[in-house]
């Protein structure tokens, strides 16, 4: 099994790609640089919102 953190951005990644394709416009970039649980949450939250 992955990293837990890895997983996270999978996750996210996956997320912000199906909403995305779904309105027909660019996903966002994230660059996959989280280390702690709060820039990981902070990522989450990002992804959620986009």
């Amino acid at each position: 099994m992955l990293l837990l953190m890895r997983q996270l951005y999978i996750a996210s990644d996956t997320a912000k790609g199906c909403a995305t394709r779904l309105a027909n416009v660019e996903a966002p970039k994230y660059d996959d640089v989280e280390q702690t649980f709060d820039e990981l949450h902070a990522r989450l939250q990002k992804t959620t919102i986009t």
